[in-house]
Order: C-alpha cells, then structure tokens, then sequence
C-alpha cells in the first residue's frame, strides 16, 4: 500500500479516481492514523462519526481482555492496529483484484507529524506522494465545503445557500474560518517538509496536463505508465465526465465546486491577503506559488458580491 498525502480540498479525490481507472490500482481512503475520533455535521445536515484506525484500536482496548492474552494495553493497541493495517491491504487486494492499493490521506488538524510518523513505522516499503494545491485555493474550496454546516444567520449561508434576494457580501471569509483553513493547509505540508516525499504532484499541474502527472506517479509505483492509458485514466476522471459541467461552471454546493485553479482572486480581500501571509506566508513562498508578499497589494478592500 502506498500514500498520496495532502490538505483537504487538494484534489485527492480527483486524483484517486483517475487512479482507480488503471488495471493495477485501487485508490481509496482508509484513514488509518493520527488517533482522531469526533462527530461532525456532515451536508446532508445529519452528523457522522469520524474516527482513525488507531483511535479505534485504543476505544476497543478499553473493554477488551487483553491481560487474558498476557498483554499490556499497549501491547493490545500496537498489535492490534497492526494487524488491522495489514487487514485493510489484503481487504483491499482481494476485493478489487489489483496489486497495488494507494491509501489517500487528508489529516485532521494536529495529527499531520503523527500520521506521516506512523505510515512510515507500519509501512516502511511505501511510497510516499505528496499532493499540493494553492493554499489560497484550498481555503476558498474549504469555506465552500462547509457551507452548509453554518448557522442560518450566516452571511455565506444566505448568500451561497438560501440564495436571499438583495444580500451582499463585502468579505468572503471571517478571521477565524481563514484561520483554521491556513492550518488545514501548512500542516501536513509542513510535515512532509521534514520527512521528504518521493513524489510532489501540483493541483495546478493536474488542471493543465493530467495525464502526465499521471505518467510521473505510475512509474513511481511501478505499473504500466504507458501515456494512452494514462490518458484515459485522466478522461475517466475528468471534471466534465464526473459532474456534466464544464471546468469554470461553478456549483457552490458541490463536491466538485469549479475545477479551476485561481479562483482565489475572486474571493480575497487584502486583510485576507494580510492574514494569510501572517500564518502561511512563508510556505505560499517555499512552495513556490508567490516569490513575495507584493501579491497583496493588487486585492481589493473590499468585495461586492450581491444576489439581484
């Protein structure tokens, strides 16, 4: 099993649909580390349960006999997640009669340095691809996501949602939800930054030639990367095959909101900018999306986003 890791919002599900296309391999999401157990509101306006592999193994060492097996409870939860993480490869080899399984991986915030810590320990053959997109981009595909997690007073939700004739909306973002998607962002990329990857894919790279970006991670993992396949692994995933639209034709609430790289100068204002640089600044930089901070200065004070 291998690891494409990124923020949320990155294109990973892009991506592991084109994946799933190829003869040889299953993409899926297993999330299988960073010991993280809470119950979201999901869009469908019910809530869920969102819990890692090893938070489940340490829930189940609570009631389990493991002093009848001669073992200490963390004896139990190494030995058991271990065995687990071997289960969920072989489920997945048998099932979908490929060889080789790619795990997609979106931490929850503060689990970033755990998960790569522990992919490395459980899988230390893996291969690692780290998926990086506009930091700026995956905020506003962030703050769209959630949109119908917010409380009906919500200027976004009235605008975006319930459509409400005559609203107006002159900041996209507020402080704290640009906040907590900078920290969505510089995470796990920063993660990897001490523990290198063996591939960097581009979001942006992706939206102008998929395919041969596709070419790059099959040779990584050894499969055929013959460049006709890969193209119709990029088809089969294509923004139009998958939602009917055309890349640009915006559907707020949906997955696949826009399929566009940029459409972060449409909703930045220049205290966003500012914030921005003051928490993730330095990375826009390293990962080589801004050479400065001078991008700030072409913002506008303020946006006029209004519903007739």
């Amino acid at each position: 099993m291998h690891f494409v890791v990124s923020s949320p919002r990155s294109g990973s599900t892009w991506l592991a649909t084109a994946l799933n296309s190829h003869p040889d391999i299953f993409a899926t999401e297993n999330r299988l580390f960073g010991n993280f157990c809470e119950v979201w509101p999901n869009n469908a306006g019910q809530r869920s349960v969102r819990i890692t592999g090893d938070a489940f193994a340490e829930a189940m060492s609570a009631n389990y006999f493991h002093a009848g097996l001669g073992w200490s409870r963390k004896q139990f939860i190494d030995r058991f997640l271990r065995d687990y993480c071997e289960f969920v490869e072989s489920f997945a080899i048998r099932h979908s009669r490929k060889s080789v399984i790619v795990d997609k991986v979106t931490p929850y915030l503060g689990s970033s340095g755990q998960v790569i810590q522990q992919i490395r320990t459980c899988f230390p053959e893996a291969r690692m691809i780290q998926l990086i997109r506009d930091g700026r981009d995956v905020a506003v595909s962030g703050a769209f996501d959630w949109l119908q997690r917010e409380p009906a007073t919500s200027p976004r939700r009235a605008h975006f949602v319930e459509r409400v004739a005559g609203s107006r909306l002159t900041r996209f973002f507020d402080d704290d939800l640009l906040a907590t998607w900078c920290r969505y962002w510089v995470e796990p990329s920063e993660a990897l930054r001490l523990a290198p990857p063996d591939l960097t894919i581009r979001y942006e790279s992706m939206v102008h030639d998929q395919a041969a970006e596709l070419v790059r991670l099959f040779e990584l993992l050894e499969v055929n990367a013959d460049r006709a396949l890969a193209e119709r692994c990029a088809e089969a995933a294509s923004f139009r095959a998958v939602t009917g639209r055309s890349p640009g034709e915006e559907q707020a609430l949906a997955k696949a909101r826009k399929g566009i790289a940029g459409d972060w100068r449409n909703h930045f204002t220049r205290s966003d900018g500012q914030q921005f640089c003051e928490l993730a600044g330095p990375h826009l930089i390293r990962l080589g999306y801004e050479t400065s901070h001078d991008w700030i200065s072409s913002l506008p004070e303020s946006l006029d986003l209004t519903i007739a």
